[in-house]
């Protein structure tokens, strides 16, 4: 991965909710989280999780 892009996605996690979101996903490995499982977790509502998802 050339040095740009991986700041651009990199950059992507400079918010919390997304942070957050990362590293439960990180954490779960490739099991994955459903977004319900996600939305109970971290408290968010459903129409900001599906934002930060996208």
């Amino acid at each position: 991965m050339k040095s740009s892009d991986a700041i651009v996605s990199l950059g992507s996690l400079a918010q919390t909710s997304r942070l957050e979101i990362f590293r439960l996903l990180v954490k779960r490995g490739p099991e994955g989280h459903t977004p319900g499982e996600l939305i109970q977790k971290l408290g968010v509502p459903a129409p900001t999780l599906s934002f930060h998802l996208k």
